[in-house]
């Protein structure tokens, strides 16, 4: 196993530009931290290499591993205290089938909310996520370490500014549902969920855009009392839970 010493090296260098999504690395890698999202990248065939301070550790031979300094591990790490593994990853090519339900995400900016729902939408048996331009990156971060690996067996797509995805599923017959808090929008528990639906969910402080409401079927919102909002991955959480129950054929 070979050893990093030194932050100057310039494997390390790239590295460390791309732990801020930037460098020669940035456009078809991304990084993981820790065993536990370490295990599902190699599991989904995309970790290339290792860094680690186990200087014992062993992978199998597909994975590059090295031994790396523990100040070589903190330089690469987004914690406050970094958990002594970190792994190189191509980036992942979507491939699974759509499935009945799709998630649309419009300008969540929290990188926190965005990993949350990706977990969320994985647990509920939702694979396939689409991400406006405005929305936070796939590959940052906290949106891959929220995820909880969540995102290695999705379908991430990502929309342009008006919207051709969106578009797209509606016209294969995908039932576009938008969550509000609009006055006029339906209750949760009164909705008509389709057999096939597209769930849009909207930036946390401005809600979804206007031109894309004009593409829904339908408004969904969750009557609540003493608060007039949710955090948006709760918010999705509730109402992806009771879309995929209660779902019937139109």
């Amino acid at each position: 196993m070979n050893t990093f010493t030194s932050l100057q090296d310039a494997h390390i260098k790239k590295l460390r530009l791309l732990k801020n999504q930037d460098g020669p690395f940035a456009t078809t890698h991304f990084l993981v931290e820790g065993q536990h999202l370490i295990d599902h990248a190699l599991k989904a065939g995309v970790l290339e290499s290792v860094y680690t301070v186990d200087a014992l550790a062993q992978f199998p031979d597909t994975v590059k591993s090295f031994h790396c300094q523990p100040h070589v591990i903190a330089a690469l790490s987004h914690q406050k205290t970094p958990q002594g593994i970190i792994g190189l990853c191509r980036k992942i090519n979507t491939h699974h089938p759509l499935g009945d339900h799709l998630v649309y995400l419009d300008g969540i900016n929290d990188p926190g909310n965005v990993g949350t729902i990706l977990r969320t939408a994985y647990g509920l048996g939702i694979r396939s996520v689409i991400f406006s331009p405005k929305t936070a990156k796939r590959y940052h971060p906290k949106v891959v370490a929220s995820s909880q690996g969540a995102l290695f067996d999705l379908n991430l797509f990502e929309d342009k500014e008006e919207a051709p995805l969106l578009k797209q599923y509606r016209s294969e017959g995908y039932h576009v549902v938008m969550t509000t808090l609009s006055a006029s929008a339906q209750p949760l528990n009164a909705y008509p969920f389709h057999k096939k639906n597209l769930l849009v969910l909207g930036n946390e402080s401005h809600g979804i855009r206007s031109d894309l409401l004009a593409l829904g079927d339908g408004q969904v919102m969750i009557p609540m009392q003493h608060i007039d909002s949710l955090n948006v991955a709760i918010a999705f959480a509730i109402i992806a839970y009771r879309c995929v129950q209660y779902s019937t054929a139109p």
